[in-house]
């Protein structure tokens, strides 16, 4: 009876009720960019939601908007050229964004030395027709006709093979090919020069959202929620991918993939689906100064919220069907009743509907035998068991899997074939899960008959009679052992040289990458041995290149047998090796070891007959003196041994300044700005801030300046990356505060006024444990009041540490002094921080205020920014006011706290006392 049960049970999926259907067309062939869609069907999302959603291939020769437009599908997913579409007249509403951040940038090899869009200039270079790398070169200055443009075949190896400088590149995709191949690489991101689009965006048609809102609005949710399932369980929506669709990547880079879109998509910040009118304003009037579209344009009919309205149409009609329906099934009823009352008269009536249910019964009957044929013949093995987890039903691949039989397993329960691979935990979670949504997938080990444990791929799901209660538990599961197999086989190959068995590139950079966080913890050094074979080259030209690979073969063996287990020795390519030393106590230890390795290439090495003579030079690098990656300690290294090679080969070096003079450069700046922190040579200038109701300064905000002993004034724009770098901005952050507020008191000594002072602060300060304590006792050794002072940290500060921002701020504002957000717009914008992190005030960007008395689309954003900050009882101040004008907007619009050289530039400190007094 309960076999009978089940079976009823899966007949009753294969003749379920069809939803709505739906279309979504795919911008690229199948991959992460799109899991939240793939998910949402595997978790049954759109099923929830009344959807089903028919998944359309990417086709190269098809207009993707035209497809959405046309109604030939229902949904499409666009980038940042969705809105210049719109701007078009194309009737497209966007729905979701995706990707906050547009992935697109230009790539280039960090050899190449390009690193900004001025180096591109005369460069070959291959790109797109793409909008958001030219609003980037026009905001630089520079127009595309200054680059060398190639032709796009977008192969990866024409940046490899130095064919090209730089190429368009995605983010998610095509640096993957050169780190997998150990190419260090460069990123021109067009966020860091002020464009900053949204990445991919689900989009619908303008009939579509007007007639169908509230299916739009199910689509999208249910998607969303695909995607938060995805981003939660990366692996295993990639081994989704895998089996359930074509695809060309590989497990490895789709995790790249994923992991990178996480870092664009930003899901603990930004809701996931989240879309700021605001930001698709940006990107229109972007598009407009490119000169791709006209000015004059409204985003209402963009925007989904404008069609809300439209539900009731959607409601009308519904009412009106049912009203026919109703209509219909009221007529039926009465001719049921008079038809019903006929069969009363009618005995061949009778027989015939005996006869009916009879016929129908055989093809129950017949189609249930249909079921038995397909369980007992299925290639996914099959066990079925009671409400008390007895097997009461297998099928003949669950004995070709495990080895049982159906006599032997016949009421026992399915943890006969449970392995040691899994702790009681594992299969607690599991359980829950079963008995709470009714079913459980995932890999897992279980054990053959023979004892031989193998993985498997298990899928459990409930059968539940009419009461709602648990009769049956079926499970269907498949041997992955070769998959696994396979999967390990291709791990090894890519972290691994086909050649010796060595750890290559890849594999080199990670070991190194690890060993470098690990002796941070434990405050240890690290040495990089950077080996190159002397005279290989011969070898090969002379004996062949079977000879050289198997003298290549003989080293790394050699090598091996020299090191300790837990050294990493490894093969760059052609005859150079890296040799991996961690926890160095002695740096005599690794002179030791240098010259034992150059002592043991003395003997000769016989192969295959031929007496080989070979040496080697060697340079060495120690982290963290030569570099603070893995990338600088093998680049310095190799720097070194060359320098082995130049005095004579057969040699070792250590890595030294004079070896490289950019290095040499930058530690000359370097030096100079610790001897100027030393010396004083670092003052604050004070920029005023102004009350727009009074007129009245009541405030100022403090801007280090650098002047030399010998020498003019430095720009900030050289001094702070360096400070930055060697973590001297703590310093440097420091003197500025400690001075700040010693002007504060001064002021009103001298001249009676209160006014308050604005300090920046830098990420690598709210690093400190000390930061807090060292502001509070300055402040009360000073004796000025906390109130007097305020911070300021930018958007994009905040954002590479929310969390530990966040505790600090909270010890900063708890404290009594005030928090602003500079830069307030240019960044995320996030109601997040503004509803989550302790601040009192935003500073509004000035790329806002330039031209907020001739653009209204300025003027409406700023207007928007302080209501907002209304909202949130945040003070605002406006940067960059430059003429009355732009004063008299900012104050009509509530700004009542400006700052810019319309009411002074930033000024020394005697300036600074005679500009108050005098104003």
């Amino acid at each position: 009876m309960r076999l009978f049960l089940v079976l009823i049970f899966l007949f009753s999926i294969f003749t379920a009720h069809a939803a709505d259907e739906v279309s979504v067309r795919l911008k690229w062939h199948h991959q992460f960019q799109f899991a939240g869609i793939y998910m949402a069907i595997e978790q049954g999302y759109y099923d929830a939601a009344g959807l089903d959603v028919q998944v359309k291939e990417y086709t190269s020769d098809l207009d993707n908007i035209n497809d959405i437009v046309s109604g030939e599908t229902d949904f499409g997913i666009a980038g940042p050229e969705l809105v210049l579409n719109y701007l078009k007249g194309e009737p497209v509403v966007s729905v979701a964004t995706i990707i906050q951040h547009s992935p697109t940038v230009i790539m280039a090899k960090k050899s190449s030395n390009i690193r900004s869009p001025h180096d591109l200039v005369g460069k070959k270079v291959m790109l797109g027709e793409n909008p958001i790398i030219n609003a980037m070169l026009i905001n630089e200055g520079l127009h595309i006709s200054s680059l060398d443009l190639v032709e796009t075949t977008w192969d990866i190896n024409e940046l490899v093979n130095d064919e090209i400088d730089a190429t368009e590149a995605y983010l998610t995709n095509t640096p993957y090919y050169l780190i997998k191949e150990g190419i260090p690489v460069v990123y021109i991101n067009p966020i860091t020069y002020g464009i900053d689009f949204y990445g991919d965006t689900i989009f619908t048609s303008r009939e579509m959202a007007e007639d169908n809102y509230e299916k739009v609005m199910a689509f999208k949710n249910a998607t969303l929620k695909g995607w938060e399932y995805a981003l939660d369980n990366v692996e295993e929506t990639v081994d989704h991918i895998l089996r359930n669709y074509e695809t060309s990547k590989t497990r490895e880079h789709l995790i790249y993939e994923a992991e990178t879109m996480k870092s664009l998509m930003l899901p603990k910040l930004v809701e996931i689906g989240h879309m700021n009118r605001g930001r698709w304003q940006h990107m229109a009037n972007t598009y407009i100064k490119l000169g791709l579209a006209e000015d004059g344009y409204n985003l209402t009919y963009f925007l989904p919220e404008t069609y809300s309205d439209h539900s009731h149409v959607y409601l009308r009609n519904t009412l009106a069907v049912m009203a026919v329906i109703l209509t219909a099934l009221a007529g039926a009823a009465i001719m049921l009743f008079m038809f019903n009352w006929r069969l009363k008269k009618s005995v061949e009536q009778r027989t015939e509907e005996l006869t009916k249910e009879i016929a129908e019964r055989k093809e129950a009957v017949a189609k249930m035998e249909l079921f038995h044929e397909i369980f007992e013949n299925s290639i996914e093995a099959i066990s079925i068991t009671d409400k008390d987890a007895n097997i009461i039903q297998i099928n003949n691949s669950f004995t070709e899997v495990t080895g049982y039989t159906e006599e032997e397993v016949l009421g026992k329960n399915p943890r006969i074939l449970k392995s040691d691979r899994h702790s009681d935990e594992f299969y607690e979670r599991m359980w829950n899960a079963i008995n709470r949504e009714g079913r459980w997938s995932g890999e897992i080990w279980n054990r053959r008959k023979t004892g031989e444990a193998y993985p498997e791929w298990l899928n459990i799901f409930c059968i539940y009679n009419q009461e709602g209660e648990i009769v049956n538990y079926v499970s269907a599961f498949h041997d992955i052992s070769e998959y696994k197999d396979k999967e390990a086989k291709i791990k090894y190959q890519a972290h691994h040289d086909a050649l010796t068995g060595l750890p290559n590139r890849f594999l080199i950079n990670d070991r190194l990458e690890h060993a470098i966080s690990h002796a941070q913890r434990v405050q240890k050094q690290i040495a990089v041995i950077f080996m190159d074979l002397d005279n290989f080259k011969r070898i090969n030209d002379t004996l062949g290149h079977p000879m050289g690979d198997k003298l290549l073969q003989h080293v790394a063996d050699h090598l091996k047998s020299l090191m300790r287990d837990e050294d990493t020795v490894g093969r760059l390519g052609g005859d150079e090796f890296v040799i991996i030393i961690e926890e160095i106590e002695e740096p005599a230890y690794l002179t030791s070891v240098c010259q034992r390795i150059l002592d043991s290439f003395a003997e000769p090495v016989v192969l295959d007959g031929h007496e080989l003579y070979i040496s080697t030079s060697i340079g060495i690098t120690y982290f963290p003196d030569d570099g603070k990656n893995s990338e600088e300690l093998i680049m310095n290294a190799d720097i070194a041994m060359y320098s082995a090679k130049e005095r004579g080969k057969n040699n070792f070096r250590f890595f030294t300044g004079t070896m490289n003079e950019e290095m040499k450069r930058r530690h000359e700046l370097e030096t100079m700005v610790r001897k100027g922190l030393e010396n004083g040579e670092f003052v604050p200038f004070y920029q005023p801030r102004v009350d727009t109701a009074s007129g009245r300064v009541n405030g100022m905000e403090a801007l280090a300046r650098w002047f030399p002993e010998e020498g003019k004034m430095v720009s900030p724009a050289e001094f702070i990356p360096v400070m930055e770098e060697t973590g001297l901005i703590v310093d440097l952050g420091r003197q500025m505060f400690e001075q700040s507020c010693e002007f504060v008191k001064r002021v009103e000594e001298e001249t009676g006024k209160r006014l308050k002072v604005s300090v920046n602060l830098s990420p690598k300060q709210l690093e400190r444990q000390e930061l807090v304590p060292q502001m509070l006792s300055s402040v009360k050794r000073i004796g000025i009041g906390l109130d007097m002072v305020e911070v300021e940290l930018t958007e994009s500060d905040i954002m590479k540490d929310v969390d530990r921002t966040k505790d600090v701020l909270d010890r900063i504002t708890g404290a009594g002094i005030s928090v602003f957000i500079d830069d307030f717009g240019t960044g995320y914008s996030s109601m997040y921080y503004l509803k989550h992190l302790p601040i009192q005030g935003l500073k509004i960007d000035r790329s806002f205020i330039n031209e907020i008395d001739s653009d209204q689309n300025d003027a409406a954003i700023v207007s928007t920014m302080i209501r907002l900050a209304d909202g949130f009882r945040l003070r605002v101040v406006a940067e960059g006011v430059e003429n009355e004008t732009q004063a008299s907007i900012l104050k009509e619009l509530g700004c009542y706290e400006i700052q810019g050289y319309f009411y002074g530039k930033p000024m020394p400190a005697e300036q600074f006392i005679e500009f108050i007094m005098n104003s």
